[in-house]
């Protein structure tokens, strides 16, 4: 069953309107349980075979060495060092 109602403001000049519609939730369906069912399920065991596990090698997960990094911040260090050095001696002479 739903259920209108119209709701109505006046903000200044203008006039302004909101509906506001609710609606009735239904009861969720109960099932029922067969009892012949679960009592034999119960009773019924099941061997699960215990494989091993190979552990010989760890899947990639997509990370990438870290050295080409460093090498590129040790080639910046240096050259900043060489121009230092280039720029101190030429406001020496």
């Amino acid at each position: 069953m739903e259920e209108e109602t119209t709701e109505e403001t006046t903000v200044g000049n203008e006039e302004e309107t909101t509906e506001v519609i609710e609606v009735e939730e239904n009861e969720t369906p109960q099932g029922t349980v067969d009892v012949e069912d679960e009592t034999a399920v119960a009773n019924e065991t099941q061997e699960v075979a215990d494989n091993e596990v190979p552990l010989a090698t760890l899947p990639e997960t997509g990370q990438t060495s870290a050295a080409p990094f460093y090498l590129a911040g040790l080639i910046a260090i240096c050259v900043g060092g060489l121009l230092l050095r280039r720029k101190s001696s030429t406001t020496k002479a």
